[in-house]
């Protein structure tokens, strides 16, 4: 099955699959093109040389190759990214220069201009694929109600405790059962300095503690201002651990604590809280506010900011490493080089990304 046919507006090569790791990311198509960038497709014709260091400093998405005499074969296999060997086409292929692809590596196909429908129905896929061969993928939960088959039986799940209205604990456990996963976080937001504010909190970590028989559960203190706020927290925390025990009341007192991280103040500064048991970085507040400007504008520059960033991260990670877990959550940057780079730098136990 060699050739390429065209549908609606989308152009679909199909050739036959050397390796790969399934389904790849986007990219643009940068046919016989040395100047590709790192996400692009390396379209080789046979005959061109290769220049391993400068592949393996900037790796491509996708390799595809014409059979018209290739020259190191081995060598682009072994970037471990798809890779598609296409007969015949040498001679077609100027005119998709520049054009957008998509590589589906388990048909064997490449598509051109895709649809918006045929992106969309790759996209959760191909992100999914791509970040599970670099480090394991959660699951943001977005919803209380949502079918069995809307998660992704992912081992590690985070959720806002604001999903948790009404039955707090009977909530909490449907969550738990429906994505049981090795660990499913709750991330609650700090009360504010009034009574009312307090009590609700406490009341929400009851149910956190009592649900956390029944299945490995976490909470994690997100969203205040300020060492008063997270201090409070901590203490209501504490206080629920007291008031169930002192009552004989059935709960984990081992339920893992934790602390959201979503301000760049507190990429800077000495935490209040000497060990909480795990980090979890809000990159989407985190660096949308560390650079005054959009998560989109972020990702264009992404190769510019980005050995500034991971200078201001790894002095934080430094500080906190080995002494408790740390996961990265993001929506925005869920695809990009700068959240793998800072996965490996973290050595995150878990990335959360909505499906």
């Amino acid at each position: 099955m060699e050739g390429f046919r065209k549908k609606n507006s989308e152009i679909i090569i199909s050739g036959r699959v050397l390796s790969g790791r399934g389904l790849s990311a986007f990219g643009r198509v940068k046919f016989f093109d040395e100047s590709y960038t790192e996400g692009s497709i390396l379209c080789v014709r046979g005959g061109d040389a290769l220049d391993r260091d400068a592949l393996l400093l900037c790796p491509p998405i996708a390799v595809a190759l014409f059979s018209d005499g290739i020259n190191d074969l081995n060598e682009i296999l072994s970037l471990g990214v798809p890779c598609l060997l296409l007969d015949g086409l040498s001679e077609s292929c100027e005119q998709f220069k520049g054009r957008v692809a998509l590589v589906d590596a388990e048909r064997g196909v490449m598509m051109l201009d895709p649809s918006i429908d045929t992106l969309e129905l790759y996209s959760a896929k191909s992100k999914k694929q791509l970040l599970a061969s670099e480090f394991t993928v959660g699951e943001i939960i977005k919803d209380v109600n949502s079918s069995e088959n809307r998660f992704l039986r992912a081992e590690y799940c985070v959720a806002d405790a604001s999903l948790l209205n009404g039955d707090a604990l009977d909530l909490a456990v449907r969550l738990w059962e429906r994505s049981c996963p090795e660990l499913l976080i709750f991330d609650a937001s700090a009360p504010t300095d009034d009574e009312k504010s307090e009590r609700a909190f406490f009341e929400l970590t009851e149910s956190i503690y009592r649900a956390a028989l029944y299945g490995s559960i976490a909470i994690s203190v997100s969203d205040f201002d300020g060492d008063r706020e997270l201090l409070i927290a901590m203490r209501i925390l504490h206080k629920a651990f007291c008031v169930l025990e002192a009552e004989g009341r059935e709960f984990n007192a081992y339920l893992p604590r934790g602390i959201t991280v979503s301000s760049p103040i507190w990429l800077m500064k000495k935490s209040p809280v000497e060990n909480p048991d795990f980090l979890i970085f809000n990159l989407d507040a985190l660096l949308t506010s560390l650079f005054s400007t959009s998560a989109d504008n972020i990702i264009k520059k992404e190769k510019a900011l980005k050995k500034e960033l991971l200078t201001i991260f790894e002095r934080y990670f430094s500080s906190f490493a080995p002494r408790c877990d740390i996961y990265l959550r993001t929506e925005r940057f869920s695809n990009t080089s700068l959240l793998r780079d800072l996965a490996r730098l973290s050595k995150a136990k878990a990335v959360f990304c909505r499906s």
